[in-house]
C-alpha cells in the first residue's frame, strides 16, 4: 500500500506540474498572437501608404520639360534597387542630344518612356570607345549593354549593378 500511496502523490504532483505548464503555455500562445496581429496591423497601414506622387523631382522634370534641356530617349533600364529603396519606379535611361549621349536616373512613371519621345537630358555624358560607354566625368565607370539589352556598370572595383532592359534604340546604342 505504501507503494500504491507514493505512486498517487507523484501524480497528483506530475498533475499539478502538467495544469500550470498548460497556463502558461496558453497564456504565451495569446500573447504571440497579439503581437502578430498588432504587427499585421502595422504592416497593413505602413503598405497602404501612397507616396506622393507630385514631389519636388517631379515639379523639376515637368518644369524642365519646357526647357530646350531635352533630347530623344533611346533607352531605358529599369533599376529595381534604388525603385525598392524610395518606393518609387526608378529607372536608368540615354538620351542622344547633339550627337552625344547622356545617362542618368528616370521616373518610369512620371516620363514619357517611348522610343524617341522628347526626355530630359541628364547630367552625365558618356560616350563609346568600341567596347563599352564610358562616363565622360568619372573614366573609371563603364557602362555595357549586354547582347540581351541588360545595362552593366563596372568601376574600378567591378560590377557595381546589372539592369534589366525596358528599351533599347538599338541603331543608336550599340551591344
Amino acid at each position: 500500500m505504501a507503494t500504491r500511496l507514493m505512486l498517487t502523490e507523484a501524480c497528483v504532483i506530475d498533475w499539478a506540474i502538467y495544469k500550470s505548464m498548460t497556463k502558461i503555455i496558453i497564456v504565451t500562445l495569446i500573447v504571440l498572437n497579439i503581437l502578430t496581429l498588432i504587427s499585421c496591423i502595422n504592416g497593413v497601414a505602413e503598405k497602404k501608404v501612397i507616396p506622393n506622387t507630385d514631389n519636388e523631382i517631379t515639379k523639376n522634370l515637368k518644369s524642365d520639360l519646357d526647357n530646350e534641356n531635352c533630347g530623344r530617349l533611346v533607352g531605358v533600364w529599369l533599376d529595381s534597387h534604388s525603385s525598392k529603396n524610395y518606393k518609387l519606379r526608378i529607372g536608368q535611361k540615354v538620351v542622344l542630344k547633339d550627337n552625344k549621349l547622356y545617362f542618368g536616373p528616370c521616373d518610369i512613371d512620371n516620363e514619357c518612356l517611348e522610343l524617341n519621345s522628347e526626355s530630359i537630358v541628364p547630367y552625365t555624358e558618356i560616350a563609346y570607345n568600341g567596347d563599352a560607354y564610358i562616363d565622360i566625368n568619372i573614366p573609371d565607370q563603364k557602362l555595357l549593354i549586354t547582347k540581351t539589352g541588360d545595362l552593366k556598370i563596372y568601376d574600378q572595383l567591378g560590377l557595381v549593378a546589372t539592369y534589366p532592359f525596358i528599351f533599347i534604340d538599338p541603331s543608336i546604342l550599340k551591344y
